[in-house]
């Protein structure tokens, strides 16, 4: 018998096994970066099938046997992606943006629950944002995202940026004004990672 471990995630993508399996990456808050098989999750009858969609975040049940990790089910929080109506397209190429870097730079797993709450946070407020401020949010999730990873350096110009909080009055239209520097910088990172 296997032990079952319930942990809240975010789905980050995933690729088909076989003719209803899928296999998806989930960033987890107790785990970090999992790869979990989803048994019979393509099929019309399945019930984990629309709460386990790209960036969904939910509360999942999994199991971990001799092949991996293996999901049991799921309860939805809330879905972040094309099903939800506060979403626009630059909403969602935002989201997609962000998911796409973590599974970039993370690496096994390896709990990391303040990046966690820090891309759970950024994804419910992006609901409420206007898609003016979409790309400032970006912005600034990319470098708490690279800070938390240990690939931001110890630059003391953008530090409020990292510190404040992310619903702060004022945060995202200062983005906007320091956009160019922000993004070098960013660059600069990212291409330092060499992944």
């Amino acid at each position: 018998m296997y032990a079952i471990y319930s942990t809240e995630g975010i789905v980050l993508g995933g690729t088909d096994s076989g003719p209803t399996s899928r296999y998806l990456y989930i960033f987890t808050e107790k785990f970090g970066l999992i790869y979990a098989r989803a048994q019979g999750i393509r099929a019309l009858k399945s019930k984990l099938r629309y709460n386990l969609q790209v960036l969904s975040y939910a509360e999942i049940e999994l199991v971990r046997g001799n092949y991996g990790w293996r999901v049991i089910n799921v309860r939805s929080i809330c879905n972040h992606g094309v099903f939800s109506s506060e979403n626009t397209p630059a909403k969602i190429q935002m989201l997609c943006r962000i998911t796409a870097l973590l599974r970039r730079l993370l690496r096994g797993e390896e709990e990391n629950k303040k990046l966690f709450e820090e891309v759970r946070e950024g994804f419910k407020y992006s609901r409420r944002l206007s898609d003016s401020l979409i790309h400032s949010l970006e912005i600034v999730l990319v470098m708490r995202v690279l800070y938390m990873l240990g690939y931001w350096g110890e630059t003391e110009t953008f530090r409020m940026l990292l510190e404040r909080d992310l619903e702060e009055q004022g945060l995202l239209e200062e983005v906007v004004k320091i956009k160019s520097p922000l993004i070098r910088e960013i660059n600069k990172s990212l291409h330092a990672t060499q992944l």
